[in-house]
């Protein structure tokens, strides 16, 4: 594996989801939870609201649609029942409340004055959310980075056996070249695959 791919292993995303759960921490068990499976950039997944996954009768949306800022795209996310699991846990603790729906689901604790309603996480925020956690389940050293959480998704899906089509059309590559590429698959990888798989 090439060291540009660093990625979360999935066994570590979800210690981190049980960690943040276990402490009481809703919102960072959530954004442990949501950012890996939607497999958004940090600045899509930042301006995710309330009312993006809840509609008008607080009811939960199966999925979402988002205008990636780079690309100008729009891609749906799924709302999976492990993601509304977390996305209930942290409205039935309060914050925000399901009558914000403009409010950013992901919040920082500072206020917006216009508005009153919380203002979203800084990017240099969920950065070092992401290096918190990834420190305290022992991840230390690598460039670990609110990208590694599309990145854990396309290699989880693809150590699944999900198609490389369906994996390229989530992440938004244009060719299956620059995905593996994105996903650190090397020649030595290849190789390696050709010799435990030998017909």
């Amino acid at each position: 594996m090439s060291n540009a791919a660093e990625y979360i292993p999935v066994g570590k995303v979800r210690a981190i989801q049980n960690m943040h759960r276990g402490a009481g921490s809703y919102r960072d068990a959530l954004l442990w939870t949501a950012a890996p499976n939607w497999a958004l950039r940090v600045s899509d997944l930042l301006a995710v609201k309330v009312g993006s996954v809840l509609d008008r009768q607080g009811q939960l949306r199966s999925s979402f649609q988002v205008t990636q800022q780079k690309t100008g795209k729009t891609v749906t996310c799924d709302v999976t029942k492990k993601v509304e699991r977390a996305i209930r846990e942290y409205l039935a603790d309060g914050h925000p409340t399901p009558e914000q729906l403009e409010a950013p689901l992901f919040p920082s604790n500072r206020s917006d004055p216009d508005t009153d309603l919380p203002k979203p996480l800084g990017r240099t925020q969920v950065w070092k959310i992401v290096r918190r956690d990834a420190d305290a389940v022992g991840l230390r050293g690598g460039p670990y980075s609110p990208h590694s959480w599309r990145k854990a998704w396309g290699r989880h899906a693809l150590d699944k056996g999900i198609p490389m089509a369906v994996i390229q059309t989530k992440l938004g590559h244009r060719t299956p070249a620059s995905l593996l590429a994105y996903l650190g698959i090397t020649r030595e990888d290849v190789r390696k695959a050709s010799e435990q798989i030998e017909l």
